[in-house]
């Protein structure tokens, strides 16, 4: 629709919605073209290619309270009755179109707005003290995503009952005006992220009692100077990631913020911060120091945050952490320090007073050793990552007071063997990876002593046996997983012993040889992964002969097996999908899968099958998908007792 004649609506008096969105209409002209529509509250004009409005198009329309006007291509508000005879609007939206001038007064008489939308426009500045007059009990302004460059003093005074403004995403380089934010005593949120802000006069904040939220994130900021935040009594966050800051060396930065939980100084140039830095910060909950430069924490860095739940000091240079440096965090629950340069921990004292620590992570440092006790004052302690270090061996008591410990990570260190009495103690450890090391033998991990556990992870290491009972008396093992090692055979009952293992795998193994009853004594598993392994035969009763498995998924793809016996899969009546993909089987026999009786998913593509003979998927009656493909595969398939109407043989 290009055009919408005078008096259309003229008989629609008791509309209330309009949506006329999604047109080309360009110039809304005559202010006879909405007359009649007395009583409209909502009316939608967004992408309609919009270019100009006429004075009092919407002077007809006194009850509306909400006004799209956003995505079309409108380049200035330079009339001002535009608006006129919108008494009752409460939200209008003007955002991304191609505004680059608003005329002084266009928004008098649009007492009753609450919320104003300019967002994603061409605007340059903001200089004149009439732009927003009449926005009296204005409450929501967005003006980010323009071109602002400069706000001139008192611009927003005459709007007294902002709560939220939004300037993010501008070209502004300074905030060096003493009074650019008078009179918005009232104001809570206000985003400065992603200008090009280099200096804030210590004045800048003065009147916005109120404040709640303030983001100066993503700028150009390289100092803050001690009486910038001095007035923000109730502000609760404040972002200042992204910026040039190089030092934190006045004790009376963040002087004032009292009420302060949320502090973000990630991602800046930070090299030193002076002890006493954060007293003034009693209720800090969260602060957040990663990519940064430090090189240490002294003892007196985290003074004063009594409150601090979480603290994240990740991708730094830290190489010391002196005695005592987290002594005033006693509430801290998460401490994160990975990605430093730590390379030993000796002292008892360096992590004295964490007494209600959850959570610590430790990856990706070069942590060589780790002395007896270290971990000791942390007594709450269920999470601790120590991936990707250098440690080679596990002394006896090297987790000793780890009472609570329920996750211990380390994955990628140099760890060959694990001392006897490594997991004294640990008596709710659950979760245990130590993927990725230089293991040979799973008896010399003592594992099978840690009770407690149900995940297992083993895989990327050199292990080359499972010796029987290398999992006994591991009554609370759920998942085992051993891939990419070195394992030539599975020997009878290897995993006996587990009554609750339900997942195992076995893939990218050079296992050759599955012994009779491998699996057996495995009552409750789900799942076993098999597959790109070396076996060539399956043999008989590999899961049993006597007892019924729960086995859902087999896994078997990408081997050499060539041939299927009629009793690899007899206990398997609970099987619901086998993936035989990329193997070498020459020939389906009759009855070789007669036991599945839920099977619903059967692989069987790129192998080298010459023949099936008639009955060769007989019993299948719960199968839904049948997947098999080779070029030379010649003949006739004979399927019965399908509860699918249609098999994919492509």
């Amino acid at each position: 629709m290009e055009k919408i004649a005078d008096g259309v609506f003229a008989d629609l008096g008791n509309l209330e919605t309009l949506d006329l969105s999604g047109n080309l209409l360009k110039v809304l002209a005559s202010p006879r073209m909405l007359g009649g529509l007395s009583n409209l509250t909502e009316l939608y004009l967004h992408k309609s290619k919009i270019e100009k409005i006429g004075d009092e198009v919407f002077a007809s329309l006194p009850k509306l309270q909400i006004l799209w006007l956003n995505e079309n291509l409108l380049s200035a508000l330079a009339t001002l009755k535009i608006f006129k005879g919108l008494k009752s609007l409460k939200t209008l939206y003007l955002g991304n179109n191609k505004i680059q001038r608003i005329s002084d007064g266009v928004f008098a008489g649009l007492n009753s707005l609450r919320t104003l939308k300019l967002n994603g426009n061409l605007l340059t500045a903001l200089t004149s003290l009439k732009l927003f007059k009449g926005l009296s009990n204005l409450e929501s302004l967005d003006l980010y995503q323009n071109k602002i460059e400069t706000i001139g003093d008192r611009i927003f005074a005459t709007m007294p009952k902002l709560k939220s403004l939004k300037l993010y995403k501008n070209s502004l380089s300074s905030l060096t005006y003493p009074r650019i934010f008078e009179g918005l005593s009232n104001l809570e949120t206000l985003y400065l992220n992603t200008n090009r802000i280099e200096k804030i006069d210590d004045a800048a904040f003065m009147d916005l009692q109120n404040l709640r939220i303030l983001g100066l994130k993503d700028n150009k900021i390289e100092r803050i100077s001690d009486r910038v935040f001095s007035k923000l009594h109730l502000l609760e966050w404040l972002s200042l990631e992204k910026n040039l800051l190089n030092d934190l060396t006045s004790p009376k930065i963040f002087e004032g913020l009292s009420n302060l939980e949320y502090l973000y100084l990630e991602s800046n140039r930070l090299v030193k911060i002076e002890d006493g830095v954060f007293a003034s910060l009693p209720r800090l909950a969260k602060l957040v120091m990663y990519e940064n430069l430090l090189s240490s924490l002294s003892a007196g860095m985290f003074q004063g945050l009594s409150s601090l739940t979480n603290l994240d000091i990740e991708k730094n240079n830290i190489e010391k952490i002196e005695d005592g440096a987290f002594a005033d965090l006693n509430q801290l629950e998460t401490l994160s320090l990975s990605e430093n340069l730590l390379n030993t921990l000796t002292s008892k004292r360096t992590f004295e007073g964490l007494i209600n620590l959850e959570n610590l992570h430790l990856r990706n440092n070069r942590i060589s050793l780790i002395v007896n006790g270290v971990f000791e004052p942390l007594s709450k302690l269920s999470n601790l990552q120590l991936s990707k270090n250098e440690i080679h061996n596990l002394r006896n008591i090297s987790f000793m007071g780890l009472n609570r410990l329920t996750t211990l990570r380390l994955y990628a260190n140099l760890i060959e063997s694990v001392s006897q009495g490594v997991w004294d103690g640990l008596q709710y450890l659950h979760d245990i990876d130590l993927a990725n090391n230089i293991i040979k033998n799973i008896s010399e991990t003592y594992i099978s002593k840690v009770k407690t556990t149900k995940s297992m992870y083993l895989f990327d290491n050199e292990i080359s046996l499972i010796k029987p009972g290398s999992f006994a008396n591991l009554n609370n093992l759920r998942f085992i997983l051993i891939p990419d090692n070195y394992i030539g055979h599975i020997s009878s009952a290897a995993f006996v012993g587990s009554p609750l293992l339900s997942r195992i795998d076995l893939s990218s193994c050079k296992i050759t040889v599955l012994f009779s009853g491998a699996f057996s004594n495995c009552d409750i598993m789900k799942i076993i992964n098999l597959s790109s392994t070396f076996i060539r035969v399956l043999p008989p009763y590999i899961f049993g002969s006597q007892k019924q498995m729960t086995l859902e998924r087999l896994k078997l793809n990408s081997n050499n097996i060539r041939y299927l016996n009629f009793n690899t899969f007899e206990s398997l009546i609970s099987l619901d999908e086998l993936n035989l993909n990329q193997n070498k089987i020459k020939y389906l026999e009759n009855y070789g899968f007669n036991h599945l009786v839920s099977l619903k998913k059967l692989y069987l593509t790129s192998n080298e099958i010459d023949g099936i003979d008639e009955e060769a998927f007989t019993g299948l009656d719960a199968l839904t998908n049948l997947y098999e493909r080779h070029k030379q595969t010649q003949s006739e398939l004979y399927l019965f007792g399908f509860t699918r109407e249609e098999i994919d043989f492509t």
